[in-house]
């Protein structure tokens, strides 16, 4: 009877999926696709990826026939689904679906597309997290990851310029770029 009373006062620790339905903004394919309805998380790495059950980052949507990713909610101007679909159905972009390049990577490159200037920053870091068993392909998103977050202005809070730092350093550290991670926690403020 204890250990009936202790598992059942046990924390549940889960991800719960559900079916959701979807029609591709590029090309009107109607589908359905398992989606993240809740997780739980139960701490962060030092690049931000989120510990637990749930895949992080959460699943972007995958249109089955052409491989167009987006968030669930997005919503598409008229005018971007008309720069997007050419791109789309390009034998570059159809060249990362067959290759398999993470979803994350494949949204950071739909978004420049549209705009060249486009802060893809944090949507490459998180490829980084759908590819950290495979090396090599992990060294190429983080240093896209790195580019970017140099690329882009320093935000005006403090408090995401020192977010951004942080990740950098992070990025670097894990490329072995020991030198240069150390001097980037150097070039940090101190409060």
């Amino acid at each position: 009877l204890a250990w009936v009373l202790t598992a059942s006062a046990a924390p549940s620790f889960a991800m719960t999926l559900m079916q959701a339905k979807f029609v591709c903004p590029i090309g009107g394919e109607r589908f359905k696709q398992e989606v993240v309805a809740s997780s739980t998380q139960f701490g962060t790495n030092l690049d931000l990826k989120p510990n637990g059950p749930t895949p992080a980052p959460w699943p972007l949507i995958e249109c089955p026939k052409n491989g167009f990713v987006f968030q669930d909610g997005k919503e598409f101007t008229s005018a971007e689904k008309a720069t997007l679909a050419p791109f789309v159905a390009s034998a570059e972009y159809q060249a990362m679906v067959a290759a398999k390049e993470s979803t994350y990577f494949r949204a950071a490159m739909l978004a420049r597309h549209v705009d060249p200037k486009a802060d893809v920053a944090w949507t490459l870091l998180r490829a980084t997290w759908q590819v950290d068993a495979d090396p090599a392909l992990y060294r190429r998103y983080a240093e896209a990851a790195l580019q970017a977050f140099r690329d882009n202005p320093a935000p005006a809070d403090p408090a995401e310029v020192e977010t951004n730092m942080l990740v950098m350093a992070e990025l670097l550290r894990r490329l072995e770029r020991f030198g240069e991670a150390n001097a980037a926690l150097r070039a940090m403020p101190v409060p």
